[in-house]
């Protein structure tokens, strides 16, 4: 079943340095239906980064191999809350592992079909629906701290129960007992209490089902819970690390790592060292 389209039209820009290419892609969205509009069109590294400046995308359907900078080396300067989805575009499938790396939300290799095209709208609507949550989710929180100063860090988990398939069978766990959860192929591990239980789900599947105010995706491969998370620390290559209270520690993101600390700041957990 589709998501519901947003209140207002996905901003795309179609970075491709082949003309044919970029026109293909176009009709292909236009012929989806789906509530999307394409604010401009790259032919190169340079022109993109200008046109990202310019029109501020919600996504950007990104050719690999274009001329520079090329979508890899693109894809990584991009951070932040406000930096557009990255949809990579490639005639191969060899270089998914470093597509995903940048936390590209999705990798088509051309041709692309109406179908898998229709799956990355799927992805980009998800992903954004999850940032203005957080978003609003942090106005809210100001609001009540105008009226009760420090009452947004007081916020925990209401205990709601996620009932999950494991094995052959399934098991019941309270969502303020779990502390991360990581991706593992087509399955994902979900650590509670001490336990590991494998999960006939997908992170992403498992994602949406998980309250996304205290629920954070730090990275491609994990998820933690926030009122678990000790502090952020920095690493000497300017990479960044989320120590939980049990002292485990999980790469964080780049392009995560602002939305990340504001999240923490609401809930007033000390969140750098």
């Amino acid at each position: 079943m589709n998501r519901p389209d947003v209140t207002h039209p996905i901003k795309i820009l179609i970075a491709d340095d082949e003309p044919a290419a970029r026109l293909a892609l176009t009709k292909r969205l236009e012929a989806l239906g789906r509530n999307t509009k394409i604010c401009g069109e790259a032919k190169n590294g340079k022109e993109t980064e200008r046109l990202i400046a310019a029109l501020a995308p919600d996504v950007v359907f990104l050719d690999i191999s274009m001329p520079g900078p090329n979508g890899l080396d693109l894809a990584r300067k991009l951070s932040g809350e406000d930096a557009p989805l990255v949809v990579f575009l490639t005639a191969y499938d060899d270089r998914a592992v470093e597509a995903y790396e940048t936390d590209a939300i999705d990798y088509l290799t051309k041709p692309v079909s109406p179908e898998r095209l229709n799956r990355a709208i799927e992805r980009v609507y998800a992903e954004l629906e999850k940032r203005r949550q957080l978003k609003l989710s942090g106005q809210l929180r100001a609001i009540v701290d105008q009226f009760e100063p420090g009452a947004a860090s007081k916020s925990k988990i209401i205990d709601r129960c996620l009932t999950l398939n494991v094995g052959n069978g399934v098991i019941r766990l309270l969502e303020s007992d779990i502390w991360w959860v990581e991706a593992a192929g087509e399955y994902a591990c979900v650590h509670a209490k001490g336990e590991t239980h494998i999960v006939r789900e997908t992170l992403k599947r498992l994602e949406q089902d998980l309250l996304p105010e205290h629920f954070f995706r730090i990275h491609r491969q994990t998820i933690v819970n926030l009122d678990k998370v000790g502090r952020i620390e920095s690493r000497d290559n300017q990479d960044h690390v989320v120590r939980l209270r049990n002292d485990r520690e999980f790469p964080i993101s780049r392009r995560k790592l602002a939305s990340l600390k504001a999240a923490l700041i609401d809930r007033g957990t000390s969140e750098q060292h």
